[in-house]
């Protein structure tokens, strides 16, 4: 029989390995990015673009793999700005999209 400190020690370490130990984040230029469609779609009355790879920490954008990383950031960063030259040609106003809100646009 295993001792309940144990029990609750092995539930605790288990816990934080599936749950909380391994934080993943969203890079701030696809968090941009992702601000910029939704309001590109609002304000164009599009149906919503699906995001959910830039936005969902849990992606295969946001893991260990590096390159995924870096391939997820340069594919957001693409995206944001041919919505800011769509933008530009459409004449719109879209505040989530300008350069100054763009963190790591280049």
């Amino acid at each position: 029989m295993v001792p309940a400190r144990s029990l609750a020690l092995l539930v605790g370490v288990v816990v934080v390995m599936v749950g909380g130990g391994c934080e993943r984040t969203v890079e701030p230029a696809c968090e941009a990015y992702v601000a910029c469609q939704q309001a590109y779609d609002t304000t164009t009355g599009v149906p919503p673009a699906d995001t959910t790879r830039y936005a969902d920490p849990w992606s295969d954008c946001w893991g260990v793999d590096q390159r995924a990383r870096d391939r997820c950031v340069a594919e957001c960063q693409e995206a944001q700005l041919v919505l800011q030259e769509a933008i530009l040609e459409l004449d719109l106003d879209v505040p989530a999209c300008d350069d100054d809100d763009s963190a790591g646009a280049e």
